[in-house]
């Protein structure tokens, strides 16, 4: 028997959805880690709570996105002698979104991230969360490697400047998969990015601040951290808030740390992670 084959080949459809999507601005991107996916049935509780989660399950979100700039995606086409020419491929695609000024501590922590690739979805003002069909019942993120450039001083005729690059690893399956979801929450507004804070020892007592610029945090959540010393806290075992200052109980030689920011979050602390060098 002769042995037949098939040339594979999409089949064209041309229809529009019954209602169309028109993309609002893009206003936020959320970050996972590569592989993993934002889960059925989101709600704004279970996404602050993930902004919290232990790695691999956190979700890294980027806010404030003020403008945006595509770079590649474009049809590229050759042709041999004569012939017509004929589709080849779409060029590399990044997006690349600015804030509306420099945010150094952002900016210092995308940079060590840059060798690494996740997965983004993107947010809309009108709450899409935008990814791709993997032929899942859950959206898949793109995926993406970040890069990250800043004009971090004023010039005499503009203020200081960041964009972020989200580079598609394969542009041409990002386009065939294009898909959202519609929220019904407050999806921005949901979105909570941590910031590294360190103890430092003062006269005293301790204070919380951050890690770079020194802003201290230490009275916005010293009576909770006193409150729940051994859940928040390693190398303490008591401590009390007065006046800015934080009273700690510790061993000779310890320095005390802030435990994991999903034990933080289970006692009302949100928007904090401890800073690792």
């Amino acid at each position: 028997m002769k042995v037949t084959r098939n040339c594979p080949q999409g089949l064209l459809n041309t229809g529009i959805s019954g209602c169309p999507i028109d993309f609002a601005f893009v206003v936020a991107a959320i970050l996972v880690t590569k592989g993993t996916k934002l889960p059925a049935d989101l709600s704004a509780e279970d996404l602050t709570e993930l902004c919290h989660a232990d790695r691999p399950d956190r979700v890294m979100p980027i806010k404030g996105l003020v403008e945006y700039a595509k770079n590649g995606g474009e049809a590229q086409t050759s042709a041999v002698g004569y012939g017509p020419s004929q589709y080849t491929g779409l060029s590399q695609q990044t997006d690349t979104f600015s804030l509306s000024k420099f945010i150094p501590e952002l900016h210092a922590s995308i940079l060590k991230a840059v060798n690494q690739e996740f997965g983004v979805y993107f947010v809309d003002k009108d709450n899409h969360i935008i990814g791709t069909n993997d032929g899942t019942d859950l959206l898949a993120p793109i995926d993406v490697t970040l890069v990250p450039n800043a004009t971090p001083f004023r010039t005499s005729s503009a203020q200081s400047v960041q964009t972020v690059g989200f580079n598609y690893v394969d542009t041409e399956y990002v386009h065939k998969h294009y898909d959202y979801i519609q929220a019904d929450f407050d999806v921005v507004g949901a979105l909570v990015g941590l910031v590294e804070v360190e103890l430092v020892s003062v006269t005293g007592g301790y204070k919380l601040v951050e890690h770079i610029g020194g802003y201290d945090r230490t009275a916005e959540f010293g009576t909770l951290i006193a409150a729940n010393v051994s859940d928040v806290l390693d190398g303490a075992t008591a401590g009390s808030y007065s006046n800015g200052i934080l009273t700690l109980t510790v061993g000779t030689g310890v320095v005390p740390s802030l435990k994991a920011p999903s034990a933080l979050y289970a006692k009302g602390i949100e928007g904090i992670v401890q800073y690792e060098a």
